[in-house]
């Protein structure tokens, strides 16, 4: 049966990948190959129903896509892909949206033309364009009349997505339809705390595996070539990233200069609230989190509740999760950085006189990546969200039949 309302599901990183044969090694590298150093994909190229298992350039890539069971199980009560249920693959390195310095809760560059303009520069290109393609389709099934709005299911990143798009001053309108019941799942209104240390290239931990969001293995990879001068990585609209574009000021290639220029998204993710020795980052340039800061910014800050229907922030509220950072210095700590032998990449101790960050974790509450602060934030209290907490991981929350039928039920299907 259709739905009262089309679906856009928006997966979180990485939860896009290219379309590979399975049955066919050697093409399923080329485009696995092609999609690491170019950014800014067409979708029609992506999918979230991927099995990566590729060796490219001497580096084993392993990925599966924490999407499936959940979307499938959308599939098995009712929803048809392509008809009333679409699925926002994007490509998530790039930044989700152009911000505009002023923290008033509206991007103001976000407008209708940025957004249809078949150019997919940001994250949340990718979002407005499988919405409009949810209204059409609702609308060819139903005498040419498009829907009164679309439901959005967000997971992780996909929330930062949702959230920019709700920040156009254009949003509403014919082209960018409005969004009725917004679903977050494991949402991080303030950011992550160990998107510090990934900024700081350090990985260890859950960055250093892609099924847990970590992105290691890539990152080292592509940073490898691109160093020695043997790839270049294309961006939408911006210059490619080489090895004379990620040269220090001493002249030597720098992985973090080169991890801001491939994965702009990881600013995106920072954490907004009092996570370092105590203190904020949002006076550091280098680190502050201007998506959030502007979207999070004005009189209101759940401003955009009374954008949509209804908001429901479903989190995870009882596993030990990252969520502050110390500075340290000297032995004690372990180091992941992008830049070893991919050949030998492994977590190494740290040295007298080295600078390095530790996570520091809090045990039983959130999902293991996004932490407590940040997943209820400023939403208690709020009439216009509802606070769905659950004992469950990050990625679990996706796999977890008894998840997927509460999340059924938000949206009034049997």
């Amino acid at each position: 049966m259709l739905a009262a309302l089309p679906l856009v599901v928006v997966p979180g990183q990485p939860g896009s990948f290219p379309i590979v044969d399975s049955q066919d090694p050697l093409n399923s590298t080329a485009a696995v190959t092609e999609f690491l150093y170019n950014e800014g994909q067409s979708p029609d190229s992506l999918t979230w129903d991927f099995s990566i298992h590729a060796n490219i350039a001497g580096t084993r890539v392993d990925v599966d896509s924490p999407y499936v069971p959940f979307i499938k199980s959308l599939l098995a009560h009712g929803y048809t892909e392509g008809k009333d249920l679409f699925v926002a693959v994007a490509d998530w390195r790039l930044a989700a949206a152009p911000t505009d310095g002023v923290a008033d809760g509206q991007l103001t560059g976000l407008t209708t033309a940025q957004l249809t303009d078949n150019t997919f520069e940001y994250g949340v290109d990718y979002l407005a364009y499988a919405i409009r393609k949810a209204s059409q389709a609702w609308a060819n099934d139903h005498g040419g009349v498009a829907p009164p709005a679309v439901n959005v299911i967000s997971h992780s990143y996909g929330y930062f997505l949702t959230r920019a798009y709700l920040a156009s001053p254009d949003y509403g309108s014919p082209d960018l339809p409005p969004i009725n019941d917004f679903i977050s799942m494991g949402g991080a209104n303030e950011g992550v705390s160990i998107a510090y240390n990934w900024l700081n290239n350090n990985y260890v931990g859950p960055g250093s595996d892609p099924n847990q969001g970590g992105l290691y293995p890539i990152l080292n990879l592509v940073y490898q070539d691109v160093a020695a001068g043997l790839a270049t990585v294309s961006r939408p609209n911006q210059p490619p990233i080489t090895a004379d574009s990620i040269m220090n000021a001493q002249g030597q290639p720098d992985p973090e200069i080169f991890v801001r220029q491939y994965i702009p998204a990881f600013r995106d993710i920072m954490a907004t609230y009092k996570f370092l020795d105590g203190k904020s980052i949002n006076r550091n340039p280098a680190f502050r989190n201007n998506l959030l800061l502007d979207v999070n910014g004005g009189d209101d800050p759940n401003q955009f509740a009374s954008l949509v229907g209804h908001v429901w922030d479903v989190y995870g509220a009882t596993k030990t999760t990252p969520t502050t950072v110390s500075a340290k210095l000297g032995r004690g700590g372990k180091v992941l950085p992008v830049g070893q032998d991919i050949f030998a990449s492994h977590p190494v101790r740290t040295v007298p006189g080295q600078t390095w960050f530790r996570n520091n974790l809090r045990r039983y509450r959130g999902d293991t990546l996004i932490p407590p602060p940040s997943a209820v934030s400023t939403f208690r209290g709020d009439p216009r969200i509802t606070l769905v907490p659950l004992g469950v991981t990050h990625s679990g929350m996706l796999t977890n039949r008894r998840v997927q039928k509460r999340i059924r039920g938000l949206l009034e299907m049997v």
